[in-house]
């Protein structure tokens, strides 16, 4: 017996769910909501400076257009433009606030808006990450190179530069492997960017050894009910010399952000 495979849209329809893209809209309004409740002078000017002057299409006050017009679509509101929402949002913020609510929660509101209405898609420019070989677009770098390694087995060469569990430009100490590298990918460009400038120090055939040699230890993890970045110890720095550091956006902190808030 065979079974069909749903797609994210089809899921959201038949079990009545909300779509992650419907709570982010319903989220910002809502926000915009209790600014407005609240008579926030600062944010509203600020809102009252980028609608007179600006013309990007980036940004949050652009993306709450794009919500705006998402709303009116249930029929209850009309908006001519951000300022005259502001302005009808402060006759009953409560009202406004119970509306989005009810509106997200319908069907009809979790359509998939490109598809079925592409006139009411969203045009604001969020980040996207294109896929070299087949030129599909993803909305993080994570999914990405999932993608490149799934579909066209294309592994991340960043594994050939690494060779430690601690990273060589920052000096912190991650415990595993994995863990370095998601720093490295994902969470530092500065160690990135110095790192790539070392040069590589591993061959194809030395990373796929190393990546044989842990795959026990990411199964054991997996049953574990964790994933493959787990450590138990925290990070932590060693107390070696930092190498002259060359720095992508010179700004006048320490570009490693030491005695900053620094995420690993």
């Amino acid at each position: 017996m065979g079974f069909k495979l749903l797609s994210d849209e089809e899921l959201i329809q038949q079990f009545e769910l909300i779509s992650p893209n419907v709570m982010l809209r319903a989220a910002r309004l809502q926000l915009l909501a209790r600014i407005v409740a609240k008579n926030v002078h600062i944010i509203l000017s600020a809102i009252n400076f980028i609608v007179c002057n600006c013309s990007s299409s980036c940004g949050w006050v652009a993306a709450i257009e794009c919500d705006l017009k998402w709303l009116e679509l249930g029929g209850k509101y009309h908006f001519s433009s951000i300022l005259n929402s502001i302005e009808q949002i402060k006759g009953d913020p409560k009202k406004f606030q119970t509306h989005i609510r009810a509106y997200a929660a319908s069907r009809f509101a979790n359509l998939d808006v490109p598809k079925a209405l592409p006139q009411y898609s969203s045009s604001v420019n969020f980040s996207s990450f294109h896929c070299t070989v087949c030129s599909k677009v993803f909305h993080t770098k994570q999914k990405l190179a999932l993608h490149n390694f799934k579909v066209h087995n294309i592994k991340d060469p960043i594994r050939l530069y690494i060779n430690t569990v601690h990273c060589p430009i920052c000096m912190l100490y991650f415990h595993t492997r994995e863990r370095l590298l998601n720093h490295v990918k994902f969470r530092s460009s500065v160690c990135k960017t110095n790192i790539l400038l070392g040069g590589a120090i591993l061959s194809e055939a030395q990373a796929d050894s190393i990546d044989v040699q842990l795959q026990a230890e990411n199964r054991a993890l997996q049953v574990a009910g964790h994933r493959r970045h787990f450590a138990k110890d925290p990070v932590f720095r060693l107390p070696g010399p930092i190498a002259n550091i060359v720095c992508p956006k010179p700004s006048a902190h320490h570009p490693l952000g030491i005695g900053r808030n620094y995420h690993y």
